[in-house]
């Protein structure tokens, strides 16, 4: 076993006991990747643990680790997730930030969800992410152990630490699936991989275990486009699916559930498989519950993934039908699930794949 010190990075420290877990759970996973019928169904950690902004009745904020910080991703990695999904924007200086909203008062506990209650001298415009600085964001306390933001670059170093202990174990290196939730950081982003990879040549963190997300498909086309012209021709992308772009916005209700008896609209699907196909992404990324026969048709007829998240669902052992759903769907295309507790749903999906082998 390596030494505590051993895993010590810019972001990350595994200790003894982190990594008998890690090494543990990474059996686990070897063991899911030996079944046939598993080959194709791939656990990403959505946001680390999940979402701590809208908590199942399980789950207390108080008890939660916040999502899209070291501590949520280490969690997740120590679990034995296949990879982690994180959100980006840039500070004011330029810097890639790990956050799900702009909106710092949505990420930080102890103020209300709403922002009527901001911090002395603050406005809902100044208290927005990409008005601070670094410096100043790493001043935040998020959740109730003071975890702080991260840079991207903090996560590519766990990632490095964590590849080295999956590397030993004959395990792929972990993947990052990175949503653009700033349109205007796609440029940044290629520079710090790029970088990244000349400085730490075996990280395990290049663009072969790096997929880009964005409900924005004006800014998947752009870091396409770029990527392209620097010679970076296989970049992973999968453009993120609205509920409303499926089924037409008329059949979703307010609280983006679909109504009742609701089909897909084949003006929506028509131009999806459009900017699928004509741009030569690799993916289609979609709300699990809002996923179709017709929707697996196009990516097994495209030869494409399908990336299903659970937005904010996390009663695994209330409500296993999510599991036989997955598990059928990756019997025809390659499946990343990006899921809120990787261990719980890995276990889930092998009981359900154990017995039909």
């Amino acid at each position: 076993m390596r030494r505590r010190e051993d895993f010590v990075g810019l972001g990350a420290t595994f200790n003894n006991q982190e990594l008998q877990q890690a090494q543990e759970n990474i059996e686990k996973t070897q063991q899911f990747r030996r079944l046939p019928t598993t080959k194709n169904l791939t656990l990403i950690a959505h946001r680390g643990m999940g979402p701590s902004s809208l908590l199942g009745p399980k789950f207390k904020a108080s008890e939660a680790i916040p999502e899209n910080t070291l501590a949520a991703f280490k969690q997740a990695i120590i679990l034995g997730a296949d990879g982690i999904e994180l959100d980006i924007f840039k500070s004011q200086d330029g810097h890639l930030m790990v956050i799900h909203d702009d909106e710092l008062w949505r990420n930080v506990y102890g103020l209300n969800r709403d922002g009527s209650s901001l911090p002395k001298g603050e406005t809902k415009e100044s208290y927005k992410l990409g008005n601070k600085t670094l410096a100043e964001l790493k001043q935040l306390a998020v959740g109730p152990s003071s975890e702080k933001i991260p840079t991207l670059e903090e996560v590519f170093n766990l990632a490095k630490e964590a590849n080295k202990l999956r590397k030993e174990r004959g395990v792929p290196p972990l993947i990052l699936n990175v949503e653009l939730k700033d349109a205007t950081a796609s440029r940044e982003c290629l520079d710090l991989i790029t970088k990244y990879m000349e400085n730490n040549p075996d990280s395990g963190v290049d663009f072969n275990s790096i997929c880009f997300c964005s409900f924005n498909h004006a800014c998947l086309k752009e870091l396409k486009k770029e990527a392209t012209e620097r010679g970076i021709a296989d970049i992973q992308i999968a453009p993120g699916i609205k509920t409303a772009t499926l089924f037409g916005k008329d059949n979703v209700n307010p609280d983006f559930t679909v109504k009742k008896g609701a089909s897909y609209d084949q003006k929506g699907l028509a131009e999806l498989k459009a900017l699928v196909e004509g741009n030569n992404f690799t993916a289609y990324d979609a709300v699990l519950w809002d996923i179709e026969q017709e929707l697996i048709d196009l990516a097994k007829v495209g030869n494409k993934q399908l990336h299903a998240s659970t937005s904010d669902f996390r009663q695994y052992d209330v409500d296993t039908a999510f599991a036989h759903d997955l598990y059928n769907m990756s019997q025809e295309v390659p499946v990343y699930f990006k899921c809120d507790e990787a261990g719980r749903a890995r276990e889930l999906l092998l009981k359900i794949a154990l017995k039909k082998d």
